[in-house]
């Protein structure tokens, strides 16, 4: 991991940004609770997106 990366993920993580922020960077920190939030909201969003993409499975099988 290069150090813009790392200084992004640092910066994603203090923000609240969960989406974008690193589970693993999370836990190298110590912060097990807080890399388990980032995995729940990733795994919450990732569930999001296979639902819309199954509602639009019609349409993306057509194009």
């Amino acid at each position: 991991m290069n150090v813009f990366t790392k200084a992004n993920h640092m910066i994603q993580v203090k923000n609240g940004n969960f989406e974008k922020a690193s589970s693993s960077y999370a836990f190298k920190l110590g912060k097990t609770e807080l890399a388990k939030e980032i995995i729940r909201v990733k795994h919450v969003r990732d569930d999001e997106k296979l639902e819309k993409l199954e509602e639009r499975k019609s349409q993306l099988l057509s194009d």
